[in-house]
This record gives structure tokens, C-alpha cells and sequence, in this order.
């Protein structure tokens, strides 16, 4: 398995399927080979976009058509168009292929099993509505005012309208030459020169993870319009983190320092302790070398993993009277399986899959690297446990950051993770740095 389909099997792990459709077509049609292609044909279906779905299927069909999860693939972008008969002659064909005991094997049953419960009328194109969507409708829960799919999507850019807030975006560059001074990842840090260097306290140094100079970043109401602000933490196996998810403020393994005024050269530390090379047998560190920093105002939409989310969007659908459209999203699934007949339960299911892919697709995780804003999470938010709801401001995020065409640019938190620092914006607004919770996650 090539590193690229490594990745693409985390993502679609965690469910992240407009990511894995990113990246798959900035890929060059040389390394697009089958297994590849597979998760990209996926992701399509995943995200509604069967017809595409389709056409990258018939690509590959003289290569792959005796190919049992080929024949899945093809045939659950038939069946969510509706597209029976094309659909159960497919799967038919991959059923006969498919191993015994196989996860392939029973996707394919499901699927006609589901096709030979469709009734006659549906099956014909002179029937307007989908039997999915006569289903919602039988069942009382789409308003005739919220039926299709494009008057979902505009309540769904209004909640984005009304909760986005304003967010540096940091892009990184990878470089030997950056001021000890400078917005940067990693490196040397800015120091006074009688300062007393951030250490454990056994003495364990702590490494510099990244350093702000807002000076010359984009200016954010709240936080500081100059000064240097750094993030140190201690590259042993849990790269400083503490117990998660009941965090403290207490900055052993990790530290956050403001320098409010930037002194001049002379005035700098000038000896740093030595400091083990990240990933050595003794430690781990996100990235190795450098990375210049520089930062660009933009509105940040809520994400689905913070947890705020579901209580928003769900005041949000009440105030809007939406909220039995979006229910599904909210729905007690273990409540809904047992007062549904098995044939009823399977028809929601579906119909919750469509409804969450769009949320999902419209709230997903902007994997940026930022200062402000919301943050996302690959295991949720710690701060929905015990008081730390007070942390409520996004004091910066590292994210978890690969390039197929630089392979030495590459800042990685565990398993394709990220990193955030937490602060009460009532502390923010006082530059008070030492009540900051810090946590980072991964698959």
C-alpha cells in the first residue's frame, strides 16, 4: 500500500470524504491506479455525486469488471439514481464474484434486498419522486416548504452566515533563512537574553512549537496588535499533552509566553539548551525543521466536531421551523431501530446517511492551521467534559499537514491529527497566557 492510499484509507476511516476527493483529483493520472480510484468512487457516492460516480466506474470497467467491489461500487450509484434494473444487474455479477463471508459480499445482498422491496411504480421514470423521498414524506417529516435538496442548502449557508467569525488563516513555507523574530513553526525561539528558558519541572527543556509575532500578522479584535506570542511543548511520546479529556492549566509539559515588547538583538538569548531531533527513540515532535508563517483574515464556519455544533444547528432549525428536515441529525438512532420494522429502519438509515452527508459535507473540518475561529477534532471536543466549556476561544490551531509534490513538507500530529490551545476570551482580552488548556488528537 503506497503512502497515498494510506492516507486515503484514514480519511475515509474518519469519514472525511470531500477530503479524499481533494486530493484524489490534484493527483496525476499516472498514480491513479485502481485501489486509488476505488476510494475516490467511493467518496462520490459518499457525497452524493453518483452520476460522476458512474463515470469513473465505466473508466475502469475492461480493468475491473470481474472485480467483486467494483461491481458494489457501481452498482450503489444505480441504486441511489433509482436506476434498478442497471443496479441489480450489476450486483448480481459482483455477488457471483464475491468471496463468502466477505464485507463486500453482504454490502451487495443489502443492496438487492433492498431493490426486490421497491414497488413496481417506483421503478418507472414517469414516477417524480424517489421512493426516498416519498418515504419522508409519508413519514411527516420534510415541510412542503422544505422538499428539495437546494432549499436544504440555503438554510444551510444562512447558519453559516449568521455563526462564521472572523479567523486568521496561517500557510506555512518550509526554509533555512527566518528571523529569530518572525512568525514561524519550530526553530529558535525569540528570548530576552535573562530569561529564564521554558523547561519541566524535572528540567526537561521544551521545544519550541510555534511562535506569532502579531506584528505582523492581519489584525483580530480581541487579540494583541503586536508582541510575540509562543507555544512550547515537550517532545516526549504525548508531545506534552496532559490527561485527556479532563485537561488542566497547569503548564508543566507545555507553555505559552507573550513577550509584549520585542527587544533588540543585543538584548536576545543567544545560548539554547540542546534539544533531541524530533522522533528520536526518546521523543516525538510534529514536524522537523522550520516553517515560515504567514497569515490571511477570512470568516471561519462553524465546525461539525466542535460542540457547540449541535445545539446551534438545532436552535437554529427550530427558529427556522426546518427542524424536521434536519431531524435525522438529532434522532435517537438505537430509539429509531427498535420502533421501526427492519424494512422501515433501513429506508431511514438511508435517508439519515443523506441528510448527515450534507450537513457533514457543508460543516466539515477546515483543516487549517489558524488563530481563532472554530476548531475541528478527529476524536471530539474536550471542552464539552467538566468546566472547560469557559475555554471558549480558539487561541490557535496546528494542523496536521502533508504535500504529495513536496514530500519534505510535512507537519504531522500522530495519525493525520491537530493540535489546538484554548483560552476564556476574558483572559485573551487581559493577555493573561497562563489559563491556556492544551490538547491535541488523532484517528
Amino acid at each position: 500500500m503506497t503512502d497515498l492510499q494510506k492516507q486515503l484509507k484514514q480519511l475515509a476511516e474518519k469519514n472525511k470524504f470531500n477530503k479524499i476527493i481533494s486530493i484524489i483529483e490534484k493527483v496525476s493520472e499516472d498514480k491513479q491506479d485502481w485501489e486509488t480510484i476505488s476510494y475516490y468512487i467511493r467518496a462520490l457516492n459518499n457525497t452524493g455525486q453518483y452520476d460522476r460516480a458512474i463515470e469513473m466506474s465505466v473508466q475502469y470497467q475492461e480493468q475491473c469488471a470481474n472485480d467483486a467491489y467494483w461491481c458494489y461500487l457501481l452498482g450503489y450509484s444505480y441504486y441511489a439514481l433509482d436506476r434498478s434494473k442497471e443496479a441489480k444487474e450489476v450486483l448480481l455479477r459482483g455477488k457471483g464474484l464475491a468471496k463468502s463471508g466477505t464485507a463486500v459480499l453482504s454490502n451487495i445482498d443489502e443492496l438487492l434486498l433492498e431493490l426486490g422491496k421497491v414497488p413496481e411504480k417506483a421503478k418507472t421514470t414517469e414516477y417524480m419522486t424517489s421512493y426516498t423521498e416519498k418515504f419522508k414524506l409519508e413519514l411527516g417529516k420534510v415541510s412542503e416548504e422544505a422538499k428539495t435538496t437546494e432549499h436544504m442548502m440555503s438554510y444551510i449557508e444562512k447558519f453559516k452566515l449568521e455563526t462564521a467569525i472572523p479567523s486568521i488563516v496561517l500557510t506555512t513555507e518550509l526554509s533555512n533563512d527566518i528571523a529569530i523574530t518572525s512568525s514561524k513553526f519550530g526553530g529558535i525561539p525569540y528570548l530576552p537574553k535573562d530569561y529564564v528558558y521554558p523547561a519541566t519541572v524535572k528540567g526537561e527543556p521544551l521545544k519550541l512549537l510555534a511562535q506569532l509575532n502579531f506584528a505582523e500578522l492581519p489584525k483580530l479584535d480581541n487579540f494583541p496588535a503586536s508582541g510575540i506570542l509562543q507555544f512550547f511543548v515537550l517532545p516526549d511520546d504525548s508531545i506534552g499533552l496532559q490527561e485527556w479529556p479532563n485537561l488542566t492549566v497547569k503548564q508543566d509539559t507545555y507553555r505559552v509566553v507573550y513577550h509584549k515588547e520585542v527587544l533588540p538583538e543585543d538584548a536576545q538569548m543567544k545560548d539554547f539548551p540542546e534539544i533531541e531531533l524530533a522522533n528520536s527513540e526518546d521523543g516525538w515532535f510534529p514536524f522537523e525543521g522550520e516553517y515560515l508563517v504567514k497569515g490571511n483574515i477570512a470568516n471561519c464556519t462553524m465546525t461539525f466536531s466542535t460542540h457547540e455544533f449541535n445545539e446551534a444547528f438545532a436552535s437554529f432549525c427550530k427558529k427556522n421551523n426546518i427542524e424536521s428536515h434536519f431531524e435525522p441529525c438529532f434522532a435517537d438512532f438505537q430509539k429509531m431501530q427498535k420502533n421501526m420494522t427492519k424494512s422501515e429502519f433501513n429506508k431511514w438509515e438511508r435517508m439519515r446517511r443523506n441528510v448527515q452527508n450534507m450537513v457533514w459535507s457543508a460543516f466539515g473540518d477546515d483543516e487549517s492551521h489558524r488563530i481563532s475561529g472554530y476548531p475541528f477534532f478527529t476524536q471530539g471536543d474536550p471542552r464539552a467534559y467538566g468546566k472547560q466549556k469557559k475555554y471558549d476561544t480558539l487561541l490557535f490551531q496546528m494542523a496536521s499537514e502533508y504535500n504529495n509534490e513536496k514530500p519534505n513538507h510535512e507537519i504531522m500530529w500522530g495519525d493525520a491529527g491537530v493540535a489546538n490551545f484554548f483560552i476564556s476570551l476574558e483572559d485573551l482580552k487581559n493577555l493573561n497566557f497562563q489559563n491556556v488548556i492544551y490538547t491535541w488528537d488523532c484517528a
